[in-house]
């Protein structure tokens, strides 16, 4: 159930509710980053142009899967997106964290455990993936394995032993924390793993010592 949250605002002999504005300037900033225009965010919501126009006026509500769908295009959390449009809702049941945003190069930027922010933390998955975790893929240089806008679904074993995801695509963590999704290959000594990359530009990293991974679950595609 989505919430909006209204301002005050005084009127002379009334007091009248009025919807948060849109922060149209962070759409469009985050499409000038992105290199994509409104008319193509339209085309992927499945809607015309004119009602990105509206949506963007504050003059049409966002239905539930269409705020999903502007989250997966922006490549950020659905919530981020609720957050611009003025809106807030509810974690529903669907709602997974998102644990990092894979950028180019391969690097993976870290959602802090510690915050409690849910703006920042939340998407929506599918209903069999509620106890997954999430990265979103910012990345331009990820294909043909991943796309900008993807979003990679897996779940976290702490315990999990590294040793029996050998060659497979995994999410994992270094001994020192750091976030990686890479193809698993052995080290040269026990405990110690090769990540390699899809970007032919990022040189393998060896003898890495990997606290846990974790097999992709799902990939929903942009």
């Amino acid at each position: 159930m989505r919430q909006t949250t209204m301002h005050c605002a005084a009127q002379p002999g009334s007091l009248a509710l009025v919807p948060p504005p849109v922060d149209k300037k962070w759409f469009q900033q985050r499409l000038r980053e992105m290199r994509r225009s409104q008319a193509e965010l339209a085309r992927f919501m499945g809607v015309p142009p004119a009602a990105v126009s509206l949506i963007f006026a504050g003059r049409r509500t966002v239905r539930a899967q269409e705020a999903s769908d502007m989250a997966r295009f922006l490549s950020v959390p659905v919530n981020e997106v609720l957050k611009r449009l003025g809106t807030t809702i509810a974690i529903s049941p669907n709602a997974v964290r998102v644990a990092g945003i894979l950028k180019d190069r391969d690097v993976v930027a870290s959602i802090s455990d510690a915050t409690t922010d849910p703006d920042t933390l939340a998407i929506i998955a599918p209903p069999g993936l509620m106890d997954a975790e999430c990265i979103i893929v910012e990345a331009s240089d990820a294909a043909p394995r991943f796309f900008p806008g993807d979003q990679i679904f897996f779940y976290r074993h702490d315990d999990g032993d590294p040793a029996e995801l050998i060659g497979k695509t995994v999410v994992g963590a270094t001994a020192d924390g750091r976030l990686f999704v890479k193809r698993l290959a052995p080290g040269s000594r026990p405990g110690h793993y090769t990540l390699l990359s899809f970007n032919p530009l990022v040189m393998p990293e060896l003898d890495v010592r990997v606290s846990w991974a974790a097999q992709i679950a799902w990939v929903r595609p942009v």
